[in-house]
């Protein structure tokens, strides 16, 4: 391979690494937190604190269920994880309908309640079971 041939896919390589990471801080920071969470043993977690911004309902997303038509926005939201089982996926939507997405699986470190659909944002609150390693929707939450 020629050097001008190694620059160009070397700079193509930066590129899209670089693309790649700017797209996903979202997701990585949401990991992060959520790990963090569980290393300073915080069962409880508040998902409007962990993950800020002006979102008004998130819904768990994966690619067994296909797309998730929600009339409230007039959008069919395409799934965010990936087709895997432990895969686990979430939009966070804007009162516009726009949506951040993140994704992970169970190699992160944990999982959620495969039961979730939709809820607002003022009811985004998770425990964890450290027995399952599985964050569930908190039933007792704070009033």
């Amino acid at each position: 391979m020629s050097l001008r041939k190694l620059a160009v896919v070397a700079v193509l390589f930066v590129a899209f690494a670089s693309l790649y990471f700017v797209l996903n801080r979202h997701e990585r920071a949401f990991v992060s937190l959520l790990q963090n969470e569980i290393e300073e043993g915080r069962a409880r977690v508040d998902l409007a604190v962990v993950f800020d911004g002006d979102w008004e309902l998130m819904c768990f997303s994966h690619p067994y269920d296909g797309p998730l038509k929600l009339d409230k926005y007039g959008i069919s939201y395409p799934p965010v994880a990936d087709a895997q089982d432990g895969a686990w996926g979430f939009l966070f939507i804007k009162a516009d309908g726009s949506y951040r997405s993140v994704s992970g699986s169970r190699s992160d470190g944990f999982e959620f309640d495969p039961d979730l659909v939709c809820i607002e944002q003022k009811d985004a609150k998770f425990q964890f079971a450290p027995d399952r390693k599985r964050w569930s929707l908190d039933t007792v939450q704070d009033s």
